[in-house]
């Protein structure tokens, strides 16, 4: 955390739209300043990429909750796919 906030590859609004549900939505432009800023560590950088899209791919199951009961299970699987795509190994 420390590293991604001194080399502003995270920003306190980033993490302020994370917890809003908003998730972290960059541009081009702005992801390619972040990868250049983060280059000396190419393993943090692609922790942090694969976060972010984990985070916006729970926040869509989270809008995808069945209103029926019959959809839960079907809906609980998706998540838990996104569960166990988040092994950070």
């Amino acid at each position: 955390m420390d590293f991604g906030f001194e080399k502003r590859l995270l920003e306190a609004g980033d993490l302020m739209a994370a917890n809003r549900g908003e998730g972290i939505s960059l541009s081009t432009v702005e992801k390619l300043r972040r990868l250049r800023r983060g280059i000396a560590r190419p393993g943090l950088m692609a922790k942090i990429w694969k976060a972010a899209r984990l985070m916006k791919r729970m926040l869509d199951r989270y809008h995808e909750f069945p209103s029926r009961p019959d959809g839960l299970s079907k809906w609980y699987a998706r998540v838990l796919d996104v569960v166990e795509e988040a092994r950070f190994d």
